[in-house]
């Protein structure tokens, strides 16, 4: 199906039916290969450039994209439309091709105001767990029988993939559920005809300077959706925000409550009902209670209590890549994203329990945001009892000028005192020998890598080498 969408181009109004070939700049990335998959579903030719190989790049190629790696402008098609990513500068070949041949060229944004114009989107924001919750939310309604198209920051390992292609409707629409950014602002680009916010704070210091520009973006997130007759969910982590800035309360949540027993964990519930919530850590449970608002808007409670505990994650968030012997016992080796103190913090709250001997492998990701948190991060070693227990894994710079961040390298050289393990080099071995001094005689012992740059890498490149031992 084709739907009608508009945008504002150098051309004037264009509508999807009217393209013929969107070109994406940057392509290879969560975010934009999951908008081509999408243009690709609605029978449009889609072509991306990306200046490495991805599996998403890959699985654009799969739906019939023509792909291929670094700037090749001279295989733009004439008349194509372009888009390009935020990491996209302004000094691209491929954009200056654009321009020079008078193509319409602009960023994702306009892309992303176009296609939820004409779906029925349910946009989940925030500044940690929107794309758990995201991906959660859509597999609940997958289940409920609801049928929606996704786009999630992540993939989804029932999928496969950061995309599915979806037949269901809402109000006449086609019902789509979508990860929407922060980071660059381009959420505010977004239609939403419900805007579900996990929590607020402060992370891409490269674009906002403080909590509060971070809080008034949120605001007008949430005041575009109601302004479009939307309705704004909040977990109950950011129930705070709309007693605020008085945006109403739905009814429909108000009986969601975060209990904790003596002698228990925390659990959800929904006035006296538990809600099973299969991922750990109190962070999961209030992203399960955004998941379980926001689903309630479109089938029964009752419906979808007994389908919350049917997801079990996205890849790279709490993912566990496998077992290792070493000095006979097993020991874990798991994946995750967390990128900020705060996530850290979440990460490991969620893993100690479950584990008697943990051990962390942290990626500072980022010289602004080392150079913003340090002491933050700092703090979490310590308030976690990892200091000495962690191997501070290389600095992922992210593009950054050292020159501009000078106080990175004091965090580092504070952080390297704190860490049982400090490299500037990735080392299989000396991670091995690390942990072959340090783990406990007796127990369940996991650890875990923690980071958004090359951390991933890192723990498969671990795990090979010791199962290989």
């Amino acid at each position: 199906m084709v739907a009608s969408l508009s945008l504002s181009s150098k051309g004037g109004l264009v509508r999807l039916s009217e393209l013929t070939h969107v070109h994406l700049i940057g392509g290879g990335g969560v975010g934009m290969s999951g908008l081509g998959l999408l243009l690709r579903q609605c029978g449009i030719a889609v072509s991306a450039s990306d200046a490495r190989e991805s599996d998403y790049l890959s699985k654009l190629a799969q739906a019939g994209a023509t792909v291929w790696l670094g700037s090749q402008p001279d295989k733009i098609p004439a008349g194509a439309q372009v888009f390009y990513s935020t990491a996209i500068k302004a000094d691209h070949p491929e954009r200056r091709f654009a321009d020079e041949q008078g193509l319409l060229c602009q960023s994702r944004h306009s892309l992303l105001a176009a296609i939820t114009e004409n779906y029925y989107t349910i946009a989940v924001a925030g500044a940690h767990g929107k794309t758990t919750t995201s991906a959660w939310l859509a597999c609940v309604l997958e289940d409920a029988g609801l049928d929606p198209t996704a786009l999630i920051g992540g993939t989804v390992p029932r999928w496969n993939s950061n995309f599915r292609a979806g037949n269901g409707r809402i109000g006449g629409k086609p019902l789509l559920v979508m990860e929407a950014d922060e980071s660059d602002s381009s959420f505010l680009h977004i239609h939403s005809a419900m805007a579900v916010i996990t929590n607020i704070d402060l992370d891409h210091t490269d674009h906002f300077e403080n909590l509060q520009q971070v809080e008034q973006s949120f605001l007008q997130f949430a005041e575009q959706c109601r302004a479009n007759g939307g309705q704004v969910i909040a977990s109950l982590e950011s129930l705070w925000f709309l007693e605020k800035y008085a945006i109403p309360h739905n009814e429909k949540t108000a009986a969601l409550r975060i209990i904790k027993q003596r002698g228990e964990g925390p659990r959800l519930y929904y006035d006296a009902v538990p809600v099973p919530v299969g991922l750990p850590g109190l962070h999961n449970l209030q992203n399960a209670s955004a998941v379980l608002a926001a689903a309630m808007q479109l089938a029964p409670v009752a419906q979808l209590i007994p389908l919350m505990n049917r997801f079990y994650g996205v890849k790279r968030r709490l993912q566990k890549l496998g077992d290792v012997i070493l000095r006979g016992k097993r020991l874990a080796i798991i994946d995750d994203y967390a990128h900020h103190p705060r996530e850290l913090a979440a990460t490991l709250g969620a893993l100690q329990p479950q584990y008697d001997d943990l051990f962390l492998a942290w990626e500072p990701h980022r010289l602004s945001r080392l150079a913003y948190f340090g002491a933050d991060f700092l703090k979490v070693l310590k308030d976690t009892s990892m200091n000495h227990r962690t191997v501070l894994l290389p600095i992922y710079a992210a593009g950054d000028n050292p020159e501009n961040f000078p106080s990175a390298r004091e965090y580092w050289a504070q952080l390297c005192c704190e860490c049982g393990l400090a490299l500037e080099v990735f080392d299989p071995l000396l991670v091995q020998e690390f942990l072959n001094k340090k783990m406990a005689v007796d127990g369940r012992t996991a650890i875990v890598f923690a980071g958004a740059g090359e951390s991933s890498r890192y723990a498969r490149e671990l795990l090979e080498f010791m199962r290989e031992k």
